[in-house]
């Protein structure tokens, strides 16, 4: 049996390829003009600010909370004091991921077949696929954009899966990347029990004499797993309660669709394959990628199918879990799955193509023009046809990320006047029955804001949270907008508040939100911003 196409040369491409996707992913998402974060990003400078205080949280924020980006990013908020700063910190994270997922999939791609010439066109086209695939990802270069969690957990998840299936296991070096990963996403407990279930499973063929017995530095990978106590000790010390990260779906449903109904798993299973029949071809190259990884008898194949077969049937077994309890399931919730099918697919795109690319000369290991060009090309054009529109094209991409522009440079330029309002005299108005636990009452605060910058504006006025209400939970409570008193402020900024019609009733005059009526106090038609004040009950 051949030896599989690996050495330095996977890992010199890897690194030209993540310093690419780092020059792409900031020509399209142009870091340095208005900061372009969503407020799961901020929420956790925020709890940063609240740990090293030693405050609680003071109000339910709709973000989970992550430990790896509590550290990371309050500390880099600290240091610089630039919203900015943490998208950049992303984007190189990004060129990291790219860069190692060319590695591993070139890598792993060559070791599915046999013969050095047919290896070499394999890894090229595994390589190729998924590098093309990850660069032209709208949604993943929208969360690189966001600042948000996936991109730092899919860096983790590489450099485990490096240290796993390399020539020299280092599970300690993937225990602590699993580990980094869970913290920044919770999926990565199904990577920790694919790897538990293997372990136990070779323990016990030693135990039988069918096996050598599993070494003991092998259970090293299992550290990944300490994410749930610091998880836990992380929201304790932020909330009083160590399970809150498990609770904030529901929360988050709760406030924004308090309709939502439990799906039975019949009828769940048939939202998913909707979402998954306009991509079945790249199912299919998926499915065949799998089905390749299991009939080698490599270590590091084998390896790579358990990791991306336990990565994938935990987001689909949660996704289920979500549905059945009527907790609203975001597209991101799909997106580890997405990147499971993505690389799974580039070893059914490096098998194809081995078979199908003829080259002139395989002597020596070299395989000769036009075997390699053919090997780079089909599988870029295929993994574009798969992906499109990509970015910078696909039609929402950058409509997305100005919005997030255009309410960043308003808030710069009406942040002194919002500070000057939240941190007014209390408002007066009587409890009414506040929506999930910790929350803002909204008929105590002062100042109503739109819910993507509320974390945000938390942290530049040092408004305690409860003071600052969520506008557009306010506009979906039932009745609508409960609580509302004389002398409460409202702020709209049209890129930040949606949908539509929370728009148009704060834009009428005046504004009658639920029972009280608002006077606009200041208006900037041309930035689409308004600043109101409630005059009636």
């Amino acid at each position: 049996m051949s030896r599989p196409a690996a050495g330095r040369p996977d890992w010199l491409v890897g690194g030209l390829v993540g310093m690419v996707g780092i020059a792409l992913a900031a020509l399209v998402i142009r870091p340095f003009e208005a900061s372009t974060i969503d407020p799961d990003a901020a929420a956790s400078v925020l709890y940063f600010e609240r740990l090293v205080a030693g405050r609680r949280l003071e109000a339910f924020l709709p973000s989970t909370p992550k430990p790896l980006l509590t550290f990371v990013y309050g500390l880099t908020w600290t240091v610089v004091h630039d919203w900015r700063a943490l998208t950049l910190a992303t984007i190189a994270v990004f060129g990291l991921a790219v860069g190692l997922a060319g590695a591993w999939l070139f890598r792993l791609g060559g070791s599915v077949v046999e013969g050095a010439g047919r290896q070499r066109l394999a890894a090229l086209a595994a390589g190729t696929f998924a590098v093309i695939g990850l660069i032209t990802s709208a949604d993943l270069l929208r969360e690189v954009a966001a600042a948000n969690s996936l991109v730092w957990a899919i860096a983790g998840w590489l450099v485990a899966a490096h240290a796993l299936t390399g020539r020299r296991v280092r599970p300690r070096l993937a225990g602590l990347a699993l580990l980094a990963a869970g913290l920044a996403r919770f999926e990565t407990l199904a990577l920790v029990g694919a790897a538990g279930l293997i372990l136990l499973a070779r323990t016990a063929a030693a135990v039988r004499g069918s096996a050598r017995p599993v070494p003991r530095g092998s259970w090293l990978v299992l550290a990944g797993g300490l994410a749930l106590p610091i998880a836990g000790l992380h929201d304790q010390l932020l909330t009083g309660d160590p399970f809150f990260w498990l609770g904030v779906p529901a929360r988050y449903t709760a406030l924004y669709l308090p309709g939502a109904e439990a799906l039975a798993p019949l009828d769940y299973g048939r939202i998913l394959v909707g979402r998954y029949l306009p991509d079945w071809p790249l199912v299919a190259l998926a499915g065949l990628g799998l089905a390749v990884l299991a009939r080698s008898r490599r270590r590091s194949a084998l390896t790579g199918l358990a990791g991306l077969a336990g990565l994938g049937a935990g987001v689909i077994l949660l996704l289920f879990g979500l549905a059945a309890r009527a907790t609203y399931i975001s597209n991101r919730y799909y997106e580890p799955l997405d990147l499971v099918l993505l690389a799974a697919a580039s070893i059914g795109v490096g098998w194809l193509t081995s078979l199908a690319v003829r080259s002139r000369r395989t002597r020596a290991g070299r395989v000769g023009w036009p075997g390699p060009a053919l090997a780079l090309a089909a599988p870029a054009v295929l993994a574009l046809a798969l992906a499109w529109p990509p970015v910078p094209i696909e039609p929402t991409f950058e409509s997305t990320l100005e919005l997030g522009r255009s309410s960043s440079a308003n808030l710069a330029v009406d942040l002194p006047r919002l500070a000057q309002f939240a941190g007014g005299p209390a408002a007066g108005g009587s409890p009414s029955g506040p929506v999930g636990a910790p929350t803002a009452d909204p008929g105590r605060v002062a100042l109503f804001v739109p819910s993507l910058l509320r974390p945000r504006i938390a942290v530049e006025t040092g408004v305690s949270l409860d003071r600052l209400g969520d506008t557009y939970a306010a506009f979906q409570a039932r009745p609508a907008w409960p609580g509302l008193h004389v002398g409460q402020w409202i702020y709209h900024d049209r890129a930040a508040d949606r949908p539509n019609a929370l728009d148009r009733a704060l834009e009428r005059v005046p504004a009658l939100l639920g029972r009280a009526t608002a006077r606009v106090e200041f208006a900037d038609d041309a930035r689409g911003v308004r600043i109101l004040r409630v005059v009636s009950p």
